[in-house]
């Protein structure tokens, strides 16, 4: 099945609803999961699990559950609202959102969720990982490898993404850096 929608991964064979779903998202995993960060890395928390207990509260894992939550409404928000207005941006759904034109054409989006910061898809999926992490409690700090790489991965990703889209754009880039001062985290980052 997977192979059927583009998911051939040879190292991770795993039936994905949403990846069969969300089909524009497929070339992404295989993106994520050609820089080594693919569900290969949740070994780490899943092997620590089985040699010691966290002993997390019902509260603390419900906690968790929100976290991952929020992280997965603010990734697919994000990303959705984007790819909605690529495809149409008189839809309805997405019709209201402001945005600046370029001088190539382009449009960048200034209010929704992209107007709240550059990467606020990279937040939410950043802190996906963490509350996969954050289940391991205090057991070792190596439970938290795969947030501290994906976090130093997501810096990276983020400055070579500016650095391109300076050249791609050059004014309006600084233009649209002060309409949408943040870069992840609306306010703080």
């Amino acid at each position: 099945a997977w192979r059927a929608y583009g998911c051939s991964l040879e190292h991770v064979r795993l039936r994905s609803l949403e990846c069969i779903w969300a089909q524009p998202g497929v070339h992404t995993v295989a993106a994520w999961s050609a820089h080594g960060c693919s569900l290969e890395h949740t070994r780490l928390q899943a092997r620590l699990l089985v040699d010691f207990d966290p002993g997390l509260s019902g509260g603390a894992l419900l906690l968790l559950v929100c976290l991952n939550a929020l992280g997965y409404a603010i990734f697919r928000g994000a990303n959705g609202q984007k790819d909605a207005f690529r495809r149409d941006p008189t839809d309805p759904a997405v019709a209201h959102l402001q945005y600046m034109e370029t001088a190539t054409g382009r449009r960048l989006l200034t209010s929704g969720w992209w107007g709240l910061a550059r990467k606020i898809n990279y937040c939410g999926d950043w802190l996906m990982s963490l509350s996969w992490c954050l289940c391991c409690g205090a057991a070792s700090p190596v439970g938290y490898f795969y947030s501290t790489y994906f976090a130093i991965l997501l810096i990276h990703r983020a400055a070579r993404d500016d650095h391109f889209c300076s050249q791609k754009y050059g004014a309006d880039w600084d233009r649209y850096k002060q309409k949408v001062p943040s870069l992840f985290i609306p306010g703080l980052i």
